[in-house]
């Protein structure tokens, strides 16, 4: 197993949510944790298939993509994250996986076990049962700011704790990051 300093609640972020805008991905040596745009990804891909872009370790000076392509000033760290993803996928970079649907369900009902308020509790239940869920659970939990205080801990510890257990699938034990 790799020590790795990693930022444990951004890998949570990562496998968490997701959008068919973004992937993530983290880097083994570094522990960054890095978001890049698909449609940048797919355009850095395509510039180093056609030799446009060289390949080497370091992202190239991406004035002339920037020029070219009309992209906004801000897109250039955009532009050098996906050229560093494209350059060590596989190696010292992994693509990290969104989130399973079904772990908020799970959350939920596992959460639900630790409410000490039977009343709660079982209209908490009644709400995970059914299309809506979450939304009904949410308004619920919600509308008594103690157990929302409890849900947010209790969910964010979950997230942690499936962000370890994917991190040592991929031979990574999670170190403290420092500063």
């Amino acid at each position: 197993m790799k020590r790795v300093p990693v930022d444990l609640e951004m890998v949570a972020d990562a496998l968490t949510h997701s959008s068919p805008d973004y992937s993530s991905f983290l880097d083994i040596e570094t522990g960054e944790v890095i978001l890049v745009e698909n449609s940048i990804l797919n355009l850095v891909e395509e510039l180093i298939g056609r030799d446009r872009l060289p390949e080497q370790d370091e992202p190239p000076d991406m004035g002339f993509v920037i020029e070219e392509k009309q992209l906004p000033q801000w897109q250039e760290q955009s532009l050098q994250d996906a050229y560093r993803v494209e350059m060590h996928i596989g190696g010292r970079i992994i693509r990290i996986p969104t989130g399973e649907p079904g772990y908020s369900w799970e959350d939920m009902a596992e959460f639900i076990e630790t409410v000490q308020d039977s009343h709660l509790a079982d209209r908490l239940r009644d709400a995970i049962d059914g299309r809506g869920a979450f939304s009904r659970f949410k308004r619920l939990v919600y509308d008594h700011p103690e157990t929302a205080k409890e849900w947010n801990a209790f969910r964010e510890t979950r997230q942690q704790e499936r962000a370890a257990e994917w991190l040592e699938s991929e031979g990574i034990i999670a170190v403290k990051k420092e500063g």
